[in-house]
């Protein structure tokens, strides 16, 4: 049996991992280790595998008594995803590997062949016109997605038709618990194959369920994965607070919202357009954003965006997967997509590297206490920074570091790996964990606190006594003379 503390080596002990029941873990660690510390971004993962979860507008809640078997722990996304794991079951060895694209076929932009569609779904409609021809040619029977109410208060929902599909076109904005309709999809409408549209961040929880169920075999799984890109999601305070309250613009008069060259763009239905500065709007980014370094879903199947694109009615596209290159491919042949390979990647290697590299505000003075390690208290810095962005090369770091050359930089990289600090894996450089570095940086401390202190006893300290009985004999009482000799 796996050990819920142990890594697992292949893909097969993996999906042991999630089959396993590891009794005594639940919801209260769940709360400590992702909730509380601002790390869950509402995936609904949780919620849809267990009954006695339920969903707020602000996180995950238990509303019975807690069964502790370690489901809704092992299936958050922000928790155990061997990532060179899942690559090696997902991609086959012609992909191009890129730090900043991730493991991708090819890249294109498209659009859809169909103007409806252009204009109802976000930018060229790709994304709306590939689940419909894939439920048109049986691939899918229904799609996770997310729909709108009035106000803009985002809705998981399931489509199983091409004008549900099209209804639920075009991006939200605000974070939405997609996955939570998972449950649903399978016991009510009997889905047996089911697409997913999300953020990155959600889909390590798909890609979780769909290698191990924790649904009885004869039910449906995830047979297509859509990835948008993303810099980063909102909360609906966005709209409820800023848009509503602040801008006083009613949120049923928003046609269309974007998210392009730094403005947040609202298309009203009177014909206005307002752009903001995504400055302005930094405030109400969901916390758990801050800490994801995926910015074009590196795990779907297709990742789907539109920076790098020529204009609006354009997407950008990266084909990862047989599943997403063969889905691409047909819907060109039967021209439902329209494609160009004058794709700008470098475009997107730079929006991912900003969010890659987003610099976390370090806390100097907990850093501080890290010299009686003797490491330079820059070298410390770094180790810092790798361990926020999960992993990271020397060029982003120099770029982070900026009062520190490259040279320098690879100096107190080189410092860090030998006492076994951080390590590097296809050209990645990762912090190991800080637990385990720190305990060992201690135990090395203390055996040379230990040794430096026998020494002081064998040698200053009889030095010193020797001297001191011999020129102080007189004075030295007799309980006293017996602890010097």
């Amino acid at each position: 049996m796996i050990n819920a503390h142990q890594n697992v080596k292949n893909i097969g002990e993996m999906k042991e991992y999630l089959e396993t029941r590891h009794m005594g873990l639940g919801f209260t660690e769940l709360s400590k280790s992702i909730i509380d510390k601002g790390l869950c971004n509402m995936c609904g993962a949780c919620f849809s595998i267990c009954p006695r979860i339920s969903m707020n507008s602000i996180k995950p809640k238990l509303v019975d008594y807690d069964p502790e078997c370690s489901m809704c722990l092992k299936y958050c996304p922000r928790t155990y995803f061997p990532e060179d794991l899942f690559k090696e079951t997902l991609f086959n060895g012609q992909n191009k590997s890129d730090f900043y694209l991730g493991s991708y076929r090819e890249g294109y932009t498209a659009t859809s062949g169909n103007k409806a569609i252009q204009g109802r779904g976000q930018n060229g409609g790709v994304v709306t016109t590939l689940l419909i021809y894939a439920l048109k040619h049986g691939i899918i029977d229904g799609a996770l997605l997310t729909d709108k109410d009035e106000d803009w208060k985002p809705i998981p929902v399931i489509a199983k038709t091409a004008e549900d599909i099209k209804k639920y076109a075009g991006s939200k904005y605000t974070i939405a618990p997609t996955i939570e309709t998972y449950r649903e999809a399978l016991e009510m409408h009997k889905l047996k194959k089911i697409a997913f549209v999300g953020m990155p961040c959600q889909i390590n929880a798909v890609r979780k369920l769909q290698l191990f169920s924790p649904f009885p075999d004869h039910y449906g799984t995830f047979k297509l994965v859509i990835g948008l890109f993303c810099s980063s999601n909102f909360s609906y305070d966005l709209i409820d607070e800023y848009l509503r309250k602040t801008l006083q613009i009613p949120p049923k008069n928003i046609a269309k919202m974007d998210i392009s060259k730094g403005k947040f763009i609202l298309s009203l239905k009177d014909g206005k357009t307002i752009r903001i500065p995504i400055r302005e709007i930094t405030q109400y980014k969901w916390s758990s954003c801050e800490h994801c370094n995926d910015y074009t879903a590196e795990f779907a199947d297709i990742s789907i965006g539109s920076i790098g694109a020529a204009d609006d009615n354009w997407n950008t596209v990266l084909t990862r997967t047989d599943r997403g290159q063969s889905l691409l491919n047909n819907a060109i042949d039967d021209n439902w997509i329209l494609k160009n390979e004058n794709i700008e990647l470098s475009k997107i290697k730079k929006a991912a590297a900003r969010k890659k590299a987003k610099k976390r505000k370090i806390n100097q003075e907990a850093l501080k206490s890290l010299n009686l390690f003797g490491l330079p208290e820059s070298a410390s810095e770094i180790y810092s920074i790798i361990a926020s962005t999960g992993g990271t090369i020397s060029d982003i770091l120099s770029n982070i570091k900026k009062n520190a050359g490259k040279g320098e930089v690879s100096r107190l990289l080189g410092l860090l790996e030998e006492r076994g600090w951080i390590y590097r894996h296809n050209g990645i450089i990762k912090a190991y964990n800080p637990d385990k570095v720190i305990t060992t940086e201690i135990n090395k401390l203390k055996q040379n606190l230990e040794h430096q202190i026998a020494k002081i006893k064998s040698e200053a300290l009889n030095y010193l006594k020797e001297t001191f009985l011999q020129n102080n004999y007189s004075d030295i009482k007799l309980d006293e003379l017996m602890d010097l000799i």
